[in-house]
């Protein structure tokens, strides 16, 4: 919150320029996760929210008889015109998303500084509300159709996923080994390695697996999976 010059502008103007509507009249709030904008109009008040990890680039444009545009570019497309009648405040505006959406460490990410007002005790009992094993023991895992894999111990390979690895084993190809996960990580195919758990199996032939495991990558791995 310390990065927020002004949480709340009013009179501000939003133009969607992915759409023919003519511009919204409204207010403009800053908070620690989204910029939030909230049409004047008493029949619909509409409300447009943008998460700050969503912005892609800010670019503050000339100021004109209108006021002052900040252009928003998002990263689903979404392309946004803001125009605020005060320069100091668009500034402020400008300087302020900036930063909520470059943050430079970790700590400044929301999920890490929220505070819940709880003490240490309590919040730690908040990792220990869902027990992974118990939850596979319910779902009956193993057997004979999964095996648990230690590859993304430590979360090695993949800092989202979790760190027990379950992959298919009513098929005649061999389960991945480690390298193979390894080198697809390497080559920022994270993706691919959350679709390998259920199907590695059934689109890969064995041949194609031991060409991975023998370091037959070529310049990127899925040539060898064509």
């Amino acid at each position: 919150m310390e990065h927020i010059r002004t949480p709340k502008v009013e009179n501000v103007r939003l133009v969607d320029r992915m759409s023919s509507k003519k511009a919204a009249l409204g207010t403009l709030y800053l908070t620690a996760t989204h910029v939030i904008f909230v049409e004047n109009a008493p029949d619909t008040r509409k409300e447009t929210w943008i998460l700050h990890s969503q912005i892609s680039t800010i670019e503050k444009q000339a100021t004109t008889a209108t006021g002052c545009h900040l252009l928003i570019r998002c990263k689903n497309f979404q392309l946004l015109q803001v125009i605020i009648p005060q320069e100091r405040d668009c500034h402020d505006v400008y300087i302020s998303l900036l930063r909520l959406a470059r943050p430079v460490k970790y700590e400044e990410l929301y999920c890490f500084s929220f505070n819940p007002k709880l003490d240490k005790e309590e919040r730690e009992q908040g990792w220990l509300l869902l027990d992974l094993s118990e939850e596979y023991k319910r779902m009956g895992l193993p057997n004979d159709h999964w095996q648990l894999s230690d590859v993304n111990r430590d979360y090695r390979v993949s800092g989202g996923s979790s760190e027990q690895s379950w992959f298919h084993t009513a098929s005649p190809a061999p389960c991945p080994s480690p390298f193979v996960l390894v080198a697809l990580y390497r080559y920022k195919c994270m993706d691919f390695y959350v679709f390998l758990g259920c199907c590695w199996p059934y689109f890969l032939p064995a041949s194609r697996i031991r060409k991975l495991e023998q370091g037959d990558l070529g310049d990127h791995p899925f040539h060898t999976l064509a």
